[in-house]
């Protein structure tokens, strides 16, 4: 009966097609009659759901980036499920233009410290290769002699840290002073 239903042999503006039906299948017309009528508002109601997906199609890809609340949408996670992929595409392609800004400006500032680093450290390969070769050729100049006995105990001695290529305080481990 759906068959012929959707073929439109059946159909309550045809009631020879529905008595030959009874006939034809021993049915009675009323059954028949109200079966008709259920499959003809699954069709409505069919109909109506495809329309209303279509406005909400339009109406989805209609709006912008700036035409949803997002901090609202954020939220919570239902509100964000709700959406659709391309509704939460419009976020993304949003802020893909500040995270290439800010991968952009990461870039730079290592490329920067890059080069800062590879210019601290050809300084101090040449301030390395001057104290090797010595600016007068003779040797290097002797500011104060410090006279020690090998029975003295370096404990009472306060050893001050030095200072790293970095500028922080290294503090000498205690194994190297016992």
């Amino acid at each position: 009966m759906k068959k012929q239903f959707y073929d439109g042999s059946i159909s309550l503006d045809k009631p020879e097609n529905i008595e030959e039906f009874c006939k034809k299948y021993i049915v009675e017309e009323n059954y028949v009659r109200e079966y008709v009528n259920h499959l003809l508002t699954l069709q409505r109601s069919n109909d109506i759901c495809q329309n209303q997906q279509k406005n909400d199609l339009r109406t989805r890809q209609a709006k912008q980036y700036n035409d949803y609340d997002w901090n609202g949408l954020a939220s919570s996670y239902e509100k964000l499920n709700k959406l659709y992929t391309d509704e939460l595409g419009k976020y993304l392609k949003e802020i893909k233009k500040d995270k290439i800004m800010l991968i952009m400006r990461h870039v730079n500032r290592s490329e920067e410290d890059n080069i800062a680093r590879q210019c601290d450290d050809d300084y101090e390969d040449e301030d390395y290769d001057n104290d090797e070769e010595g600016d007068d050729g003779g040797d290097d100049e002797v500011v104060t002699v410090v006279e020690t006995n090998d029975e003295e105990e370096f404990d009472d001695v306060p050893v001050s840290g030095t200072c790293t290529r970095s500028g922080r305080q290294s503090i000498p481990s205690s194994r190297y002073l016992s």
